[in-house]
């Protein structure tokens, strides 16, 4: 029979439990995300009242609110959940 040393101990239940992790996004990071899939969803909306060969307002505003849009959903992925706000 084998002898059982002290470092052969399995760990308790308490010890295996998660520990807390930080949030994938922070509170700024979901709201700019939310704000980009509005503007996304808004310049898509405008884009379909644009004009063919480009001379009205909706042709020049859906593609401001569509990159726009895509630009504040990276930021909102990219910005790390302990940062503080740009806008305060």
């Amino acid at each position: 029979m084998a002898r059982k040393r002290r470092g052969d101990k399995k760990p308790n239940r308490d010890s295996l439990s998660l520990t807390s992790q930080p949030p994938l996004f922070s509170w700024w990071g979901r709201k700019m995300i939310f704000v980009g899939v509005l503007a996304v969803i808004l310049g898509f909306w405008v884009l379909s009242a644009s004009d063919p060969l480009g001379r009205n307002w909706a042709s020049w505003v859906s593609p401001a609110l569509i990159l726009g849009g895509y630009l504040l959903i990276a930021l909102g992925i990219i910005l790390p959940p302990s940062s503080p706000p740009f806008f305060s």
